[in-house]
């Protein structure tokens, strides 16, 4: 299967699911955690914001955050390098705003290209 442009349906999707997942961490943060995807007590990291919003579009977030946390133009979409970054032990919630951002700015690009197994920007 070739690689294909995302359509404005997946687009709007992925978009509203990125909002709900940044949404999830409140206004400041107080609900974004590292180091565990949960903790019981409405705390999550990236990873774990992903999979509570767990929608149709929640796959093609995380492609998209896979994206937007490198630098690379094109990454296995079997790797989440996005845990990597909320983990980071010098990553801050601005950072992760700013990630967020980013996933949902090359969403609306028309320049994202998903195949089997990559994501890519051309």
């Amino acid at each position: 299967m070739a690689e294909r442009k995302l359509t404005e349906k997946q687009v709007e999707g992925v978009v509203a699911t990125l909002t709900k997942i940044r949404n999830l961490f409140g206004r400041k943060g107080e609900h974004w955690i590292k180091g565990e995807e949960a903790d019981g007590m409405g705390n999550f990291c990236l990873l774990g914001a992903r999979k509570e919003i767990d929608g149709r579009h929640e796959r093609l977030a995380s492609d998209l955050l896979n994206l937007a946390a490198t630098k690379d133009d094109v990454v296995d979409r079997l790797y989440y390098r996005y845990v990597d970054v909320n983990d980071n032990q010098e990553t801050t919630f601005e950072d992760i705003k700013a990630l967020i951002s980013k996933a949902k700015r090359l969403a609306k690009s028309g320049k994202v290209r998903i195949g089997p197994e990559t994501i890519s920007v051309v």
